[in-house]
């Protein structure tokens, strides 16, 4: 009997192996996409608010550092193996590293950009990156190299570093 996380993982990696277009663009997506995603965020914060692009990228940075940290710290302590290290889930890629799943280090930068897209005044951008962040994180499924609670626990997590760290920083400027 699979949980409610397996089943999920399954139906969407139905997805994967079926069409060699749509395996490249799911490649794409859950491997490269993330880099024009956050090279995105310094241009959005460059154009729109260019005095703000100092404070932004330290926010980013330490979000950023402060949001991995604990990724894996907490891999460590929660060792779960990646769905591609079953028998039954082939990935579509290899993943950099093994037996740390959780949570998506993708998925969490991702929405660590939403959050302080959103803190900076900037709503719609902020929706934009959530939406790529959950397209990386549907991707990652698919191509069976994360489980859906991965994703859900990197884009809470992400999205409170990014929240609260630009909170910080609106608060010391």
């Amino acid at each position: 009997m699979y949980s409610v996380n397996e089943r999920l993982l399954l139906t969407l990696h139905k997805c994967a192996h079926r069409n060699h277009i749509l395996d490249a663009t799911i490649l794409f997506i859950a491997r490269f996409f993330i880099f024009f995603l956050v090279a995105g965020f310094f241009i959005i914060m460059g154009v729109a608010q260019p005095e703000a692009l100092p404070f932004a990228t330290l926010e980013f940075v330490v979000a950023f550092v402060v949001s991995l940290l604990f990724s894996v710290l907490i891999g460590y302590w929660y060792h779960m193996e990646r769905p591609c290290e079953r028998s039954d889930v082939k990935a579509l890629f290899k993943p950099f590293h093994h037996g740390k799943t959780f949570p998506s280090d993708h998925t969490t930068v991702i929405f660590v950009c939403a959050g302080l897209l959103a803190l900076w005044g900037m709503p719609i951008f902020s929706l934009v990156m959530i939406v790529c962040g959950l397209l990386v994180g549907a991707a990652r499924v698919i191509a069976g190299v994360h489980y859906p609670v991965d994703i859900f626990g990197g884009a809470l997590w992400g999205w409170f570093v990014g929240v609260l760290v630009g909170m910080l920083g609106q608060w010391f400027t």
